[in-house]
C-alpha cells in the first residue's frame, strides 16, 4: 500500500468506519467540513483551508452522484495528506486532476490514492472480488455495493489483482488510456494507433453488434504486439457494451501466463506498471518498457 492508502485506512480506523457503502458527504459533517457547490469552470472539486477550517466546493454541473462522491474523498485526500495548521492553502481540482487521469503530479496522484481506498477499503472489499480470474461481474457487485462508479471499482480490482489482466477504456474506436495489473507486463498497440481492431469485441459493441457476456478468445494481435505475438496467439476479452459517456470498457486476460511468483528473473520492485511506485501516463506506451508476452497457443 502507498502511504496515502495508508492515511486512508488510518483515517477510517479512527472514525470507527468498518462497514460498506462508505459516505465521504456524512465523513465530512462528522468533521464539520462544510460542503458548497457552485458551477466551477472546468473544476471538479475544490479545497478551501484557511490555516483552521477547511470547505470543499463542488461543481453544480456534476450530476453523477459516484462522481461527486469521489471528487468529495479526493478534497479529503488533500486535507489529509496537504495541509498544515496555521498555513492556508488552496486546492483546484480539475476532472483531469481526479480519479486516474494525472500523469506527472505526485500530489494529485496520492489524493486519487487515498480517495480510492477511503470508498473502497482493500479490507471490506478483498472477499467480494474473483481472484481466480478477473470478472466483470464481481466489479459491478463492487461497485453497485460500495455506490462507487463502475471505473473506481475496476481501478481497485487492478490494483489488488494477481493474476495478468489489464482494463482498457476506449471511445469513439480510440483507446484512452489503459490500467494493468501488477502482472500484465506486456505492451498495448498504441504507440503508432490507438484506433481500435474490427475483430475486436470493443469495436464491435460501438457498431451496436451484439457482444458476449462473458470472457471470449480473440488474437492476441488485435490488441497487443511483440516478436512472440502472432496470429496463432490468443488471449481472452470482455468488453462492456457503451456507457453513457460513450465508453466501451475491455477486460484482457491471459490465464496461462507463467505467475510473477514463479519467475526468479522477475522482481515485483521493477515492475513498471507497479500504480503504487510509479505515476505512469496513460496517453500512450511510449514511457513502459517493453516486455515480450508469453502467450496461451491456440490447440
Amino acid at each position: 500500500m502507498s502511504e496515502a492508502e495508508i492515511s486512508a485506512s488510518n483515517f477510517l480506523e479512527d472514525l470507527g468506519i468498518n462497514s460498506y457503502p462508505i459516505d465521504p458527504f456524512e465523513i465530512c459533517r462528522s468533521l464539520e467540513i462544510p460542503i458548497f457547490e457552485n458551477s466551477f469552470d472546468g473544476l471538479d472539486g475544490i479545497l478551501l483551508f484557511d490555516g483552521k477550517n477547511a470547505s470543499i466546493g463542488l461543481n453544480s454541473k456534476q450530476s453523477y452522484f459516484p462522481r461527486k462522491k469521489f471528487s468529495v474523498s479526493h478534497e479529503l485526500g488533500h486535507f489529509n495528506l496537504d495541509v498544515r495548521y496555521g498555513e492556508a492553502k488552496t486546492f483546484r481540482c480539475s476532472s483531469k486532476m481526479i480519479e486516474g487521469f494525472n500523469k506527472n503530479d505526485n500530489i494529485e496522484l496520492r489524493a486519487d490514492q487515498f480517495a480510492s481506498e477511503l470508498l473502497i477499503p482493500r479490507t471490506l472489499v478483498r472477499p467480494l472480488f474473483n481472484y481466480e480470474e478477473p470478472s466483470w461481474d464481481s466489479i459491478v457487485e463492487v461497485s453497485n455495493k460500495f455506490e462507487v462508479s463502475l471505473m473506481s471499482s475496476a481501478f481497485k480490482y487492478m490494483a489488488l489483482s494477481k493474476i495478468p489482466c489489464c482494463l482498457i477504456v476506449s471511445k469513439n474506436n480510440m483507446i484512452q488510456f489503459y490500467r494493468p495489473s501488477k502482472e500484465f507486463r506486456y505492451g498495448l498497440q498504441m504507440a503508432d494507433s490507438r484506433i481500435l481492431s474490427s475483430e475486436s469485441y470493443a469495436f464491435k459493441s460501438t457498431k451496436g453488434l451484439g457482444v458476449p457476456s462473458d470472457f471470449n478468445l480473440v488474437s492476441a494481435d488485435i490488441w497487443i504486439s511483440g516478436r512472440n505475438v502472432s496470429r496463432e496467439s490468443e488471449l481472452y476479452e470482455w468488453s462492456l457494451p457503451l456507457n453513457s459517456f460513450g465508453q466501451v470498457l475491455t477486460l484482457l486476460w491471459d490465464d496461462e501466463t507463467v505467475l510473477v511468483e514463479d519467475d526468479e528473473n522477475y522482481s515485483t520492485a521493477n515492475n513498471p506498471y507497479d500504480i503504487e511506485e510509479k505515476n505512469y501516463s496513460y496517453e500512450g506506451v511510449d514511457n513502459f518498457p517493453w516486455e515480450p508476452p508469453t502467450l496461451g497457443k491456440k490447440k
